[in-house]
């Protein structure tokens, strides 16, 4: 009897604790040609030619989102487990670091050209508790006195833990998006018992993050001492925050809910508008000049907003915009799902991100996104239905594809009139469907209303309609004209390029 397969289903995390067969000592030996030999006599996998990809399609995972979700909650849930007798608090860092330290610790450890001894922290600590001493209008203990001081933000030889482990991972994912973040499990026992203190008068922000502090006699905490932390992946970071404030109501916002908390992020705020402001700018000079370097700029700005704000839709956005537009579609479509995974009501996240679907050839992400766009009353209906359009003509589905044409030609009536209209899109987008079906004479049509109607001086996209008309005669003998309309198409490019020159010059 044939023995039959079965299908396992894994989260990341249980793949990562899945133990390596590998047998590394051969593959370290193996040579370049013994590795080619392997792959070419590997019966399972033969060579493939250039005929064998060329009617390939891209096809994207289904389901994403629930996937994603999947993973969040078994994050959770192991914590959970972890946390069912009571016993454990927890801290969260945005990255994998080192090891889990006080802040004193780590700005001694930074100086260069000198070696700091455990001694050396515990007398830089003394020196500076006897300064805010003079400053303190209390006599509180030194640990009183030290949990003042990191509510302000002040270096001390405390570790911010939380008894509420959301919190941490709130925390985890919080900053360092290019990073792998870490949920820290440290238990409660006979050891670190006497290092875990709590102040007897908290601040609000310490109650709202079930803040517990930890001070090691000598400034970090041993790997010994902890559990294997819990990672984070990096991918996971943008989701579980989206996660949290919208399950468990875990927000920046709720998390520092003091005046102290704001004053603590006023900078970190100001610094996220303006790079989002320059950002913007760059992306605006990109449409000016056709600038790659100016959309690059942009990028790099959103890329530093990101890293002070990894909550905010907008950002993800507008980069997934610059992306889009640089024609690096999957980072376009990442930052997009980014965007909504934060902010699911935002309509114009959903039409952005299936612009660039169709481009990854992820055609049917593309039509869900389009519908969910057109269903929750989008604006600029019309559009969105050529572009719904045009992924089904790209699934060959023509009939469908002519059908959501014909509803965005209805939506444009309306505005035939309006020199702003795009009006020539929906008849550039049927004329492309009547082109694939080598119906020439109803795209010529089509492309002839296009080119003559109201279009905003949107030189390169009348151009590529040029082109196709150009085409279109071209397939139905009519030479002259196909030429006559390569000709203009090359005109209307040069225009833009003068124009973008002269733009290039100004700025």
């Amino acid at each position: 009897m044939k023995e039959q397969n079965t299908d396992v289903t894994y989260t990341r995390s249980e793949l990562d604790a899945l133990p390596d067969e590998t047998d590394w000592e051969r593959v370290d030996v193996l040579t370049d040609e013994d590795i080619e030999k392997a792959a070419l006599s590997d019966p399972d996998d033969p060579p493939t030619d250039a005929d064998f990809w060329k009617d390939a399609t891209v096809v994207m995972p289904e389901n994403m989102e629930e996937y994603t979700q999947r993973e969040i909650m078994g994050i959770i849930n192991e914590l959970v487990e972890k946390s069912s007798d009571g016993s454990y608090i927890y801290r969260g860092e945005p990255k994998c670091y080192t090891e889990v330290s006080s802040g004193l610790w780590r700005s001694l450890q930074r100086e260069k050209g000198v070696t700091i001894t455990i001694p050396d922290v515990k007398d830089v600590r003394q020196l500076f508790l006897v300064e805010a001493r003079r400053h303190a209008r209390d006599t509180a203990g030194d640990f009183e006195l030290e949990a003042q001081l990191q509510h302000y933000g002040a270096k001390t030889s405390l570790i911010d833990f939380t008894t509420d482990y959301l919190v941490a991972l709130f925390f985890a994912c919080y900053g360092k998006p290019k990073k792998d973040g870490r949920v820290i499990l440290l238990k409660q026992d006979e050891t670190t018992r006497d290092w875990i203190k709590r102040p007897k008068t908290p601040e609000n922000r310490v109650i709202a993050q079930n803040s517990i502090f930890v001070q090691p006699p000598d400034g970090f905490i041993e790997k010994c001492k902890y559990d294997e932390p819990i990672k984070i992946r990096k991918d996971l970071k943008v989701p579980m925050l989206a996660h949290l404030r919208e399950y468990y109501g875990i927000s920046l916002q709720s998390i520092y809910n003091d005046i102290h908390g704001y004053i603590k992020h006023q900078d970190r705020h100001y610094e996220t508008f303006i790079n989002l402001r320059k950002g913007m700018y760059r992306q605006f000079e990109g449409h000016l000049t056709d600038s790659k370097d100016k959309y690059d700029a942009s990028i790099r700005y959103y890329n530093e907003a990101i890293e002070l704000d990894p909550t905010n839709a907008m950002l993800y956005y507008e980069r997934g915009v610059s992306y889009r537009i640089t024609e690096d579609y999957q980072r376009a479509v990442e930052d997009l799902t980014q965007a909504i995974a934060l902010d699911p009501a935002f309509i114009l996240f959903y039409t952005e991100r299936g612009f660039s679907r169709i481009r990854t050839g992820d055609y049917d992400g593309a039509i869900s996104d389009y519908n969910w766009a057109i269903k929750h009353d989008v604006p600029n209906k019309a559009r969105v239905y050529c572009n719904l359009g045009d992924a089904h003509r790209r699934k060959r589905d023509f009939d469908r594809a002519l059908k959501k044409c014909n509803k965005a030609i209805d939506l444009m009536a309306d505005v035939e009139s309006s020199p702003n209209a795009a009006f020539y899109y929906p008849y550039k987008m049927r004329g492309c469907i009547y082109y694939d079906r080598k119906e020439y004479e109803k795209a010529i049509e089509d492309f002839t209303k296009a080119v003559d109607g109201p279009n905003g001086g949107i030189e390169d996209e009348i151009a590529a309609i040029y082109d196709l008309r150009g085409k279109c005669y071209r397939a139905i003998g009519e030479e002259d004209r196909a030429n006559s309309d390569f000709t203009k198409a090359e005109e209307l490019r040069n225009a833009r390029a003068e124009r973008q020159q002269l733009y290039q010059r100004l700025l």
